[in-house]
Formats: C-alpha cells, sequence, structure tokens
C-alpha cells in the first residue's frame, strides 16, 4: 500500500450543474460513509446480539481558513449554500494538478449534498477559520481515475 499526503486529497463542490471547484483554503476534509445497523436479535440468537445492514448515508466535514473577501472567499460560498438552500455537487477526489500523485488507480467519491452548517470563528489576534458539514442526499458514488 503507498501511503498518500492528504494535501493531495480534494474537496469539490458546485452548486451550477458544472464542473466542481476546489473549496478554497481548506485545512481538513473528512468523508464519512455510514450505515445503519438495525438490531435483529431474537430468542433464536441464543443471546447473542444480531443486525440487519439498514439505511446508508455519508457527510463530510471540512475546516479551513477563512477568507470573507465577497465573491471570491469561501466564507460567502458556504453561506450562501444555506441562505439559498443550495443543493451541491461534490467530489472527493485526489488532485494531481503539481504532477505530485503517484502512479496507480485512485478511488473517487462524487455525490449531492446540502450544507448542514458552517461555523466562522474570529479569535482575537488569531486566524480566522471556517467549518462546515455537508450531509449527502441520496447516493455517494465511487469511480476510479489512473493516473500512467
Amino acid at each position: 500500500m503507498a501511503a498518500i499526503n492528504g494535501t493531495l486529497i480534494l474537496f469539490k463542490v458546485d452548486v451550477d450543474g458544472g464542473t466542481p471547484a476546489t473549496l478554497g483554503a481548506t485545512t481538513s476534509a473528512t468523508l464519512n460513509i455510514d450505515m445503519d445497523l438495525p438490531d435483529a436479535s431474537s430468542k433464536d440468537s441464543a443471546g447473542w446480539a444480531d443486525h440487519i445492514q439498514g439505511q446508508k448515508s455519508w457527510s463530510v466535514d471540512v475546516d479551513g481558513i477563512a477568507n470573507f473577501v465577497s465573491s471570491t472567499g469561501n466564507v460567502e460560498e458556504l453561506g450562501n449554500y444555506i441562505l439559498n438552500r443550495n443543493t451541491v455537487d461534490v467530489e472527493f477526489v485526489p488532485n494531481d494538478a503539481a504532477g505530485d500523485l503517484p502512479s496507480g488507480t485512485y478511488v473517487k467519491y462524487t455525490g449531492e449534498a446540502s450544507c448542514a452548517s458552517v461555523s466562522f470563528v474570529a479569535g482575537n489576534e488569531d486566524t480566522a477559520t471556517l467549518s462546515g458539514s455537508f450531509t449527502g442526499k441520496g447516493a455517494l458514488t465511487a469511480s476510479t481515475v489512473t493516473k500512467a
């Protein structure tokens, strides 16, 4: 297994049905994929817990440096996703723009999501930061991208 620098994994967002673009100034992004496990225990389980595989869900949590510049900053972009009730196309994908990605086949996740929450923090004498959470709407799709 080849280790990969997390900086090479990008979180991309698009609200207009075009090609998703990297959400600027992020410092981390976390893709969460979950499945409910409803209890299926019965007297036949002989005292052992049992379950079935239930509904699947996914979300992305993102943190970054807050950019308050109007129309080019991530603060306005994230705020507008909630204020305008936008559903967005998202990608969680390896990036090879600088040519640093090792050769191989990589997984790319795509889906449609809603921005569930956004927080902007402006501490005294500190870097202004942001955090946001996107909740998947429907299926999360895995595909592959290959770098020769």
